[in-house]
C-alpha cells in the first residue's frame, strides 16, 4: 500500500511535465477526419450507382431471351451471347478447379511445412511479385506454355497437333441418290482408298434449315397491278450534308458527292413512319408519305430514303432525309388467296441465330425483291391475311442430325440404282476431295492445347494463382498459433492439426481471397486476347478442347463498334457479365458459409 502512495506524486509529476494538448483541436481533427472519410466513401458509391444505373438505363430494353439464345452476329437486331455466355462459364470452371486447390495447398506447404531458408523467402518473394504482373504477360505466358506447349520438336502445332485422343476421321464419298456416306479412317493421316463392296459405311442424315432473317416484318397484301414499294423509316429526320471524296467530315447524314449523284430511285413509294416494333397494331394506322424517293448510303453505312419532286435524280445538299429501317414484303391477292401446302422445317433466326424447331411453314414468293424474294409465314388455318407477320429468307443450310451403318455395294455407272447405299464405281473410286471429316467425343484431348476451353482456363489460372496462395498464407497466419501448439501436444500430427484445426478455422478468409480473384478472372479480357481467340464463334464448346469467346471480349468488340445499336448490346453484355459474377460470388459465399466453422 506503501508502494502504490508513492507512486502516485510520481506520475502526477509526469503528468504535469507533459506538453498540453487542446481537447479542441483534438475533437475537430477527429470530426474532419471522420467527415473526409466519408466523402471519400460517399463518392465512390455515388459514382459506382451513377455508371450501374447508366448501364442498365442503356441495356436494359436489349435483354431479351433471344440475346441469351442467339450467337454473336454482325447485325445488331441478331446478335447474342450464347457463345460468350456459355465461353465464360466454361473457362472460369477449369480456373477455378484449378487455382483454388493448387492455390490453398502451395499456401499450405509455405506456411504449415516448409523450412523457413533463403529458400522459402526467395519463394515467397517471387509470389508477391507475380501478383502485380500485368495480365497480358500472362496471356503471352499461356500462348507459349499451354497452346504451343513451347513448340517442342515432334509435338505437333495448334492445327495439326501430335497426339488426339477421343476424335475419329473418316472420309466421305456420296451414294447414287446423293447420301452422304463416311468411311472411318484408322487414323487421320491414313489415305484415301477405293471404296468397295462390303465396307461398312455411315450414313449421314442431314435436316433443311431455313435460314431467315432474325426480324419479323409485317406483309402486306396488295393488288396485282400494285407498282410501288413499301417502306418503314425512323421518322426523325435527317438533313443530307454532301462531302468530297477527300473530307474527313463523316457520320450520320454525311453523303459523298460520287454517292449524291448516283442514287437508287424509288418511283411511288409509300413510306411509313415508326419508331416502335413492326406490327401490325404499329403500323396499319399510321399516316404514310408517298412519292417519289432516292435511296442512298451515308458514310456510316445507314440508308437513308430522300423524298423528290418532279423528275429529280440526285440528292442535293441540306436535303431531308430519313433512316430506312425495313422494306415490307408484299404479295398479290391472287398470291394470298391460293391454297398453301404447309411445310415442317427448322428455321434459324440470322447468322448463329436460335433455331425454331418443328414448326409448320408456308414459303411465298414476292413481287418485290427487297429485302428478299421469298419470306416464309408461321402456317395458319386461316389462310393469309393483310399485315401477317413473316420472315425474310435468306438461304438454306443442311445440319447433321445423326449417322447410322450400312453396308455398302458398288455398281457400274450405267447401272439404273437411286439408294442410300449403292455407290457407282466412279464415285467410288476415291474418296471426295477436301472432305475428311473429324467426329470428336466430349472427352477429347489434344497435344498442344491449342487455343481451346483447357488452354484458356490456364492461362486464367496463371492470372490469379498468386491472389490466391498469397490470401491463403494471410489467412492461416491468422489463425492463433496457441490452437496449433494445443493439438500438437494432445498427440495430433502436422497433417491432422493442419485438416482439423488450422485450415477449418482459416477457410473464410480463404473463401474471401478466393472470390475477389475468381472476380477479377471473370472480368479478364486481355490475357484471352493475346491467346488468339477468335471473336465471332456460333457454337458453344463441347470438349475441353474446342474454340470459346468469352463475355469480355464479346463487350469489347461491341464496344469498339460504331452505332447506336452496338452500344445497346454492349451495355446488355455487361448487365450480363454483372450478373454472372454476382453468381459466381453467390456460389462463393455459400460455400464458404457452409464450411465455416467457429473457433472452440
Amino acid at each position: 500500500m506503501s508502494q502504490l502512495t508513492n507512486e502516485i506524486p510520481r506520475i502526477q509529476q509526469l503528468s504535469s511535465a507533459g506538453t498540453r494538448r487542446s481537447v479542441s483541436r483534438r475533437q475537430l481533427f477527429n470530426r474532419g477526419f471522420f467527415w473526409f472519410c466519408l466523402f471519400v466513401t460517399s463518392l465512390a458509391v455515388v459514382v459506382l450507382t451513377v455508371l450501374l444505373l447508366t448501364i442498365t438505363v442503356q441495356g436494359w430494353d436489349g435483354l431479351s431471351t433471344d440475346f441469351l439464345q442467339n450467337y454473336g452476329s454482325r447485325k445488331p437486331e441478331s446478335a447474342g451471347i450464347k457463345a460468350a455466355l456459355w465461353g465464360s462459364v466454361w473457362i472460369c470452371a477449369v480456373c477455378g478447379l484449378v487455382a483454388l486447390p493448387v492455390g490453398v495447398a502451395t499456401a499450405i506447404y509455405l506456411e504449415e511445412f516448409a523450412s523457413q531458408n533463403r529458400l522459402t523467402s526467395f519463394i515467397r518473394t517471387n509470389i508477391s511479385n507475380l501478383a502485380g504482373v500485368p495480365s497480358i504477360v500472362y496471356g503471352i505466358i499461356g500462348l507459349t506454355i499451354f497452346a504451343r506447349l513451347f513448340g517442342l520438336p515432334g509435338i505437333g502445332s495448334e492445327t495439326d497437333p501430335g497426339l488426339t485422343v477421343g476424335s475419329t476421321w473418316s472420309d466421305t464419298y456420296y451414294a447414287s441418290d446423293g447420301t452422304r456416306l463416311q468411311l472411318a479412317l484408322p487414323d487421320r493421316t491414313a489415305p484415301g482408298r477405293p471404296a468397295v463392296t462390303g465396307d461398312r459405311m455411315f450414313i449421314v442424315e442431314e435436316t433443311d434449315v431455313s435460314m431467315v432473317d432474325p426480324g419479323a416484318l409485317p406483309m402486306r397484301v396488295v393488288p396485282a397491278d400494285f407498282e410501288g414499294l413499301y417502306a418503314v423509316v425512323d421518322p426523325s429526320p435527317i438533313e443530307i450534308g454532301l462531302i468530297t471524296d477527300e473530307s474527313s467530315d463523316t457520320g450520320a447524314g454525311r453523303i459523298e458527292t460520287v454517292v449524291s449523284d448516283n442514287p437508287r430511285i424509288w418511283e411511288q413509294a409509300i413510306v411509313i413512319p415508326c419508331e416502335t416494333a413492326l406490327t401490325r397494331e404499329n403500323l396499319e394506322d399510321r399516316p404514310s408519305m408517298e412519292g417519289r424517293w432516292l435511296l442512298v448510303e451515308d458514310t456510316e453505312g445507314d440508308e437513308l430514303l430522300v423524298p423528290v419532286e418532279g423528275d429529280t435524280s440526285t440528292v442535293r445538299d441540306g436535303s431531308t432525309a430519313y433512316l430506312l429501317r425495313s422494306t415490307l414484303p408484299m404479295v398479290t391477292t391472287a398470291t394470298a388467296a391460293r391454297d398453301h401446302d404447309m411445310e415442317r422445317i427448322n428455321v434459324q433466326l440470322g447468322d448463329g441465330g436460335r433455331m425454331i424447331d418443328g414448326r409448320d411453314w408456308i414459303e411465298l414468293k414476292t413481287m418485290n425483291r427487297l429485302p428478299t424474294r421469298y419470306v416464309l409465314m408461321p402456317y395458319s388455318a386461316d389462310g393469309i391475311a393483310d399485315w401477317d407477320i413473316v420472315y425474310a429468307k435468306k438461304r438454306n443450310t443442311f445440319v447433321e442430325t445423326g449417322v447410322r451403318a450400312t453396308t455398302i455395294e458398288v455398281v457400274p455407272d450405267d447401272a439404273d440404282a437411286d439408294a442410300p447405299n449403292l455407290l457407282f464405281a466412279s464415285d467410288a473410286a476415291s474418296p471426295v476431295d477436301g472432305e475428311r471429316n473429324e467426329r470428336r467425343s466430349w472427352y477429347y484431348f489434344q497435344l498442344p492445347l491449342g487455343k481451346g476451353v483447357l488452354a484458356g482456363g490456364l492461362t486464367l489460372m496463371l492470372v490469379i494463382l498468386p491472389i490466391v496462395i498469397i490470401s491463403s498464407v494471410e489467412a492461416l497466419r491468422a489463425v492463433p498459433n496457441s490452437l496449433r501448439q494445443a493439438s500438437l501436444a494432445m498427440g495430433a500430427t502436422p497433417w491432422q492439426t493442419v485438416r482439423q484445426v488450422t485450415l477449418p478455422a482459416s477457410i473464410p478468409m480463404i473463401m474471401t481471397g478466393s472470390i475477389l480473384a475468381m472476380s477479377r478472372a471473370i472480368g479478364e479480357a486481355a490475357p484471352i486476347l493475346v491467346l488468339g481467340v477468335a471473336l465471332f464463334i456460333t457454337r458453344t464448346p463441347q470438349n475441353l478442347m474446342d474454340q470459346f469467346t468469352i463475355l469480355p471480349m464479346q463487350v469489347y468488340n461491341w464496344a469498339g463498334r460504331p452505332g447506336e445499336s452496338f452500344q445497346t448490346l454492349a451495355a446488355s453484355g455487361i448487365i450480363i457479365l454483372l450478373v454472372v459474377l454476382l453468381t459466381f460470388n453467390l456460389v462463393a459465399i455459400l460455400i464458404r458459409q457452409r464450411l465455416q466453422k467457429p473457433l472452440q
